[in-house]
């Protein structure tokens, strides 16, 4: 009784935590999965489970709900099935006793059955496996019929383990990306009160009519049967239609971190097609790269076309990236203008000799070959080399040295560099050089098993395809990312190392990598909803 007066407290704190950090974005997200489950336990528990127990026992309907009121109660208020156990104990005592079949056996049984069943999975438990076919659905991986049987019994006795231990492994067997485990944990709030009432019900109902199987009072009354299977089966069809049209209306499938990085903006107006080459670029007499820049009053900046999370063309064709938005600040602080011209892996050479851009971009690895032909400013970013492979195949690639020795995989690899350095550092393994990354997500014609790419550049495709994921195998390769410019006049490169030092202090560099790499929103988030500022206004006169 004390836990149960305390309980109160107990869940405004979880209300208010989850009141406080879930945004109507999330909600909205999660909307899809809240909505069936509980109308789904709903169904099962006011008309299902106590429809079915009182077919075969002799209480009616109305008699085991009215029995089971204040347990539900307790069950939902709690969101704990073993606080209740005592009250289904004596609840059950007291519905044998008032329906005049109480005996000494009853007892003795309802007391044996209420421990001992609670300890198997309850139609609480098992109906959260409907979460795996939600997740499946959401990252477009769809379960196939044929496997249901399957995914059924597999899930029965993983839940014994625990529901935190089951999904996990069963989104692996299933083949769906294991971090949507954390949508779960998300709605663990909402759903883990409608959970714990559909045990409850399901534990009552179930020491009810095992009781009277034991005691020799169950009666199988097939009219009563019969006419709660037809309205059982007008209900469902109803309530089948019903919540489709309700979902249809109210869920939605986005993804709000691919959103953000697919729809991400820059402040001036990025361009929505390439300008044109310029082939005759020259300095200004008596002035060094950098005051020919300035005179110009133009930045020419050599960019790959599909180089995401560095370069790319969001949903309104405009030109956006991390290094983009990064050569913006830089021409708004050099007060010029940016130009922006395209490159290739194959060409990025013969274009800085004739003198194409000033400046290239794309996330390039800096290494002894190239800088021999180029200038690199100072690291802007660490760049880990990792593979992306789908979900369900991560634990495959855990070391370079097993996936060298084992001979079973095909690695894909973008860039001629990276190619002949993956070659090097893997020299059995089948390495296939692929014509862009988008290659790997979409057709993949030559069969590539996974995609070597930098961890941040493949953290930004994932977001993208989330049926796929970054591994990186140890022991770590680490590499540095810096900007590229061409040899002879140093003034360039020293004013662009000390403007990257600048904006490493600054924190612009780390907004950058969140928006661009993360996927995280770039807006000023409002602080969460707190009763110490919004109701008590506390910490508003230390600001005054």
């Amino acid at each position: 009784m004390m836990v149960v007066k305390l309980t109160p407290i107990g869940v405004f704190a979880i209300a208010a935590n989850a009141s406080g950090t879930m945004t109507l974005e999330e909600f909205s997200r999660l909307q899809s999965y809240i909505i069936p489950f509980i109308i789904a336990t709903l169904f099962l528990i006011f008309w299902i489970i106590p429809g079915l127990a009182a077919a075969v026992t002799p209480f009616s309907y109305r008699e085991i709900l009215r029995s089971a009121r204040d347990v539900l109660t307790t069950g939902f208020v709690t969101g704990n099935l073993f606080i209740t156990l005592p009250m289904l104990v004596e609840n059950a005592k007291n519905l044998f006793k008032d329906h005049r079949s109480a005996n000494d056996d009853t007892d003795n049984f309802v007391e044996v059955l209420v421990p001992t069943s609670f300890n198997f999975p309850n139609i609480g438990k098992l109906l959260t496996l409907l979460f795996v076919l939600f997740a499946g659905w959401y990252v477009g991986k769809n379960i196939a019929l044929a496997d249901y049987p399957g995914f059924a019994v597999l899930g029965l006795f993983t839940l014994f383990g625990g529901v935190d231990l089951a999904l996990p492994f069963l989104l692996d067997q299933m083949k769906i990306p294991s971090d949507m485990y954390q949508l779960y944990v998300v709605t663990g709030v909402i759903n883990g009160w409608f959970a714990t009432l559909l045990a409850v019900m399901n534990l009552y109902a179930f020491t009810l009519v095992a009781a009277c199987a034991a005691t020799g009072l169950m009666t199988i009354r097939w009219s009563r049967i019969f006419r709660f299977a037809i309205i059982t089966l007008v209900m469902f069809v109803a309530i089948l239609l019903g919540t489709r049209i309700l979902l249809f209306a109210l869920a939605s499938k986005e993804d709000i971190s691919k959103r953000i990085l697919m729809q991400s903006e820059i402040e001036e107006d990025a361009p929505k097609e390439d300008s044109e080459i310029v082939d005759s670029y020259e300095m200004i007499a008596g002035k060094n790269h950098l005051e020919s820049i300035i005179g110009h009053g133009k930045l020419r900046i050599g960019y790959n076309r599909e180089n995401l999370p560095f370069s790319y063309n969001n949903e309104s064709s405009d030109l956006v990236g991390f290094d983009v938005e990064l050569m913006h600040e830089l021409c708004r602080d050099l007060g010029v203008e940016p130009e922006f011209i395209p490159w290739t892996y194959e060409t990025l050479k013969i274009e800085f000799e004739r003198n194409k851009f000033d400046i290239a971009i794309g996330g390039l690895i800096a290494s002894p070959e190239r800088m021999a032909r180029v200038n690199f400013s100072v690291p802007y970013i660490n760049i880990t080399r990792a593979v992306v492979v789908e979900d369900y195949r991560r634990h495959e690639f855990k070391r370079w040295r097993t996936i060298d020795d084992e001979h079973l995989v095909r690695l894909g690899v973008v860039g001629e560099l990276r190619t002949v350095n993956v070659k090097s550092d893997l020299p059995n393994t089948d390495i296939v050089s692929l014509d862009s990354y988008r290659e790997f997500f979409t057709v993949n014609p030559k069969g590539v098993d996974a995609l070597v790419i930098s961890a941040e550049a493949g953290s930004a495709w994932t977001i993208v395809y989330p049926s796929y994921t970054v591994v990186v195998p140890e022991p770590y390769k680490k590499a540095h990312a810096g900007l590229v410019m061409p040899l002879g006049d140093s003034v360039f490169g020293n004013y662009v190392d000390d403007w990257l030092e600048l904006k490493k202090t600054s924190g612009f560099i780390d907004r950058l990598y969140d928006k661009w790499i993360l996927g995280k929103s770039s807006k000023n988030e409002k602080p969460r909803w707190s009763v110490m500022r919004n109701v008590l206004h506390w910490g508003e006169e230390q600001k005054e």
